[in-house]
């Protein structure tokens, strides 16, 4: 399955499943390289077996062309528009011993007051930069859940009997939208398992974070990127003040 050629198949998975794994999508040289990239920013806490690290395209070349690949643009936008904005980037690696997550749906979902909407609000792309495996803690999906309008309620250890696990090789891409329940599995193996999670909203939505802010970190922003960063967003402005 080929990310350009092959977009309305891609699209007609995710839409029946909630997700779509798209294999290679970058190379396992590039994959390597951006996860180098990340080793470089992260700050990982004794004691801790999970390590999140923010707004990682503002802070590395490779980790931002992740945020502005133009096949995963592509599917984004004929799913949310052309104005859509980006959330969030956030660089997620599972250390050895991580005990999983609970099931959770992602912002805005997780916000909002179900029932959610009909309509996307909201994609995904998940970039796999080693390796998902059953036993490395890949990312679990209950396919279909996108449908519904309402959070998952399980206890964390409960695995449902539908539930899937997403596997792929380091450079391809986990596709989602909408508000489809998943979570990370446990991580026993010897060796950290890392991914960049990037949030595509509609236009309209307030971002997780402040993207506004982070394109001023960026010296040469392209007018896609100011687009995708939120400049173009609608702002109100207090007409009454000085």
């Amino acid at each position: 399955m080929n990310i350009r050629s092959d977009a309305d198949a891609i699209l007609e998975c995710e839409d029946q499943a909630g997700y779509c794994v798209v294999p290679d999508v970058i190379g396992p040289e590039h994959a390597d390289a951006a996860r180098q990239a990340l080793a470089a920013l992260e700050c990982r806490r004794s004691g801790e077996t999970i390590c999140s690290t923010r707004n990682v395209m503002t802070r590395h070349t490779m980790l931002r062309d992740l945020v502005r690949h133009p096949g995963v643009l592509e599917l984004r936008q004929r799913l949310l528009g052309a104005d859509m904005v980006c959330s969030s980037c956030t660089a997620i690696t599972l250390l050895p011993g991580h005990d999983g997550m609970a099931w959770h749906v992602d912002y805005p979902y997780w916000s909002i007051q179900p029932p959610y909407p009909t309509w996307d609000l909201a994609a995904y792309a998940l970039w796999m930069l080693d390796d998902f495996t059953i036993d490395n803690g890949a990312t679990g999906i209950i396919p279909n859940s996108h449908r519904r309008a309402f959070p998952p309620q399980f206890a964390r250890d409960h695995w449902p009997a539908d539930a899937v696990v997403a596997v792929g090789r380091k450079g391809s891409v986990l596709l989602a939208k909408g508000p489809y329940w998943h979570t990370a599995r446990p991580n026993p193996t010897a060796v950290p398992r890392s991914a960049v999670m990037v949030s595509y909203l509609r236009a309209f939505c307030i971002p997780h974070t402040d993207m506004q802010r982070q394109l001023r970190n960026l010296h040469d922003p392209s007018a896609s990127e100011r687009t995708l960063f939120g400049m173009e967003q609608f702002v109100p402005r207090n007409e009454d003040g000085p």
